[in-house]
């Protein structure tokens, strides 16, 4: 039993008692805009955010994940799962260094790390490095996209866990979301398969046959997405990429708690996000419409 495994899974249970239940989330929707901050900021959202009269939601949500990126750094047993749950933010911050060398104006505000950070990860650096000479933002994208899928089965792979599992399925729902995207948008089958990236459970030829991918644990979330329900498609997506880890949420020798903590954290960043937009634009919503630690 790692005895370092067993730290970062006791720090990580300590931090999960923090997240928000449905009646804080609640608490916070109910407020006025002003008013919803100053309650996040007395629940301990604050870290690098020192404006609390601002309006800016992204900056406030960037803030929050530094936090979590920074404690992922301090804590993780392995440097395995480091990368890999750090991967979607770096990969962010390469498409914004590389977008802004082709434009005026710095990115700094935007970034999760500092630049070095972002020239570790090897799979995008030569997936940089490969782009046209004017790359389209679509073909930045979807490069250092499948740099970032690739590099983070490299590493679910040394891990020998449930993250080589979880990593797949992320390339999965990434797939299905966008073959539904592009079904809306008119595109061919050519036109399609080249939206989608490899190295998911299911063959990306299912994938774009929507009925199909019914016969698979993503039925749900197939037809939320045919009722153009966007929301309840993450909700159930995001349930799912949890669930990958289930067995090993009381394993204090594994990654289980860890991951647990690291996942749901993120999820209530992302809620949080869209509840302060909600409430900034006076669009109706409801919190039930979100998961919480309640339903775990």
């Amino acid at each position: 039993m790692s005895s370092q495994n067993i730290y970062a899974n006791t720090v990580a249970e300590y931090q999960a008692r923090r997240l928000f239940g449905k009646e804080k989330l609640r608490r916070i929707a109910g407020a006025e805009f002003g008013n919803a901050i100053k309650i996040l900021i007395g629940y301990g959202y604050l870290g690098d955010y020192d404006n609390a009269d601002s309006q800016d939601i992204d900056s406030f949500i960037a803030s929050q994940i530094r936090r979590l990126t920074e404690f992922i750094e301090e804590n993780s047993a392995s440097s395995a799962l480091t990368k890999i749950l750090l991967s979607s933010f770096i990969c962010s911050d390469v498409k914004a260094l590389y977008k802004s060398s082709f434009a005026d104006g710095g990115v700094s505000s935007a970034l999760y790390f500092n630049d070095s950070v972002t020239l570790d990860a090897e799979h995008i650096k030569e997936a940089v490095s490969e782009l046209s000479e004017n790359p389209s933002g679509k073909e930045i994208d979807y490069a250092i996209m499948q740099a970032m899928f690739a590099e983070n089965l490299a590493f679910a792979k040394e891990t020998g866990t449930s993250l080589l599992r979880y990593c797949r399925r992320q390339i999965d729902i990434t797939n299905i979301l966008s073959a539904y995207r592009a079904k809306k948008l008119g595109y061919s089958h050519e036109e399609t398969l080249s939206e989608l990236f490899d190295g998911g459970e299911i063959s990306l030829e299912n994938i774009i046959s929507s009925d199909d991918v019914k016969e698979t644990e993503y039925e749900e979330a197939v037809i939320a997405l045919e009722s153009n329900d966007i929301r309840k498609f993450r909700k159930l997506t995001e349930s799912l990429l949890l669930d990958t880890f289930k067995k090993d949420f009381t394993n204090y020798s594994g990654y289980g708690p860890f991951i647990r903590y690291v996942l749901t954290q993120l999820e209530e960043y992302k809620t949080v996000r869209y509840i302060l937009v909600c409430i900034k634009n006076n669009i109706a919503f409801s919190v039930d419409d979100f998961r919480s630690i309640d339903d775990d």
